[in-house]
């Protein structure tokens, strides 16, 4: 009996030896693989730390590029804005000192303006005023003789008396006897510049016909100077004006200038 409890004793102890070498071999296995992972993690751990510090230094270093590109565009915006107030300021002085310039430019012209009024003003009342306006014409044609003849009149006398006793503005020598002639400036306006303002056609043929018989009239007075006691071959009606002469060559061709002559 005590044999056989040995026996079995034995056999116990040797199969207890058996499952606690198996567990022990078992915790061993996964203590290797518990070693193994976390050598894995720790491996993991310090390249995904040395990742993040990589990244983190960009990071930063892409901040501070970033900075300083801001501290230069700062620098920049500040200079150009100090250089375009500083423009600014140049152009504003320049415009407000040609302002002042355009102002007594202005000025000037101003009282140019009212110099030109004043003479067309006084030109104006020369035309408008008969014995003005004769003297003007005398003054035309005094200009011409003595662009012709010269200012010494041998050529020619002005304001001649006619040895009928009548006056003229001119008398040219022609060097023949009883050959010399008569001119006398006449300068009939007052119904032309009326027929010229005229809008409706019948008052301008109505002015246009007064005209007509202003030129027969001056004509007519010059005409009279032609006499033997006179000694003179013509007489010449002057007209001092070209736009005046012209239009009267134009409207009238036949009844005053075949009349004149």
């Amino acid at each position: 009996m005590a044999n056989n409890d040995s026996a079995l004793l034995q056999k116990d102890i040797q199969a207890s030896k058996e499952i606690l070498e198996k567990q022990v071999t078992m915790l061993q296995n996964q203590l290797t693989e518990q070693k193994r992972e976390l050598l894995n993690l720790i491996s993991e751990f310090q390249r995904c730390s040395t990742t993040n510090d990589n990244t983190f230094n960009r990071n930063i270093a892409a901040l501070n590029e970033g900075l300083n590109s801001f501290k230069s565009n700062l620098s920049k915006q500040d200079s150009d804005l100090k250089h375009n107030l500083h423009s600014q300021e140049q152009f504003i002085s320049k415009s407000f000192g040609d302002v002042l310039s355009n102002l007594n430019v202005l000025k000037e012209s101003t009282e140019t303006l009212k110099t030109v009024e004043a003479k067309v003003k006084s030109l104006n009342d020369v035309f408008l005023n008969n014995k003005k306006r004769g003297n003007l014409g005398e003054y035309l044609l005094e200009k011409v003789l003595s662009d012709m003849y010269g200012e010494g009149q041998q050529g020619w006398n002005r304001q001649y008396r006619l040895p009928s006793g009548t006056v003229v503005d001119a008398l040219v020598k022609t060097g023949e006897a009883k050959e010399n002639i008569a001119i006398d400036a006449k300068f009939p306006l007052t119904n032309y510049n009326k027929y010229l303002e005229a809008s409706e056609k019948a008052i301008k043929d109505s002015f246009l016909n007064l005209f007509k018989q202003d030129l027969k009239n001056r004509i007519n007075e010059v005409a009279k100077y032609v006499k033997l006691e006179n000694e003179i071959s013509s007489a010449i009606m002057f007209v001092p004006s070209e736009d005046l002469f012209a239009f009267i060559y134009g409207q009238f061709p036949d009844e005053i200038i075949t009349f004149a002559f």
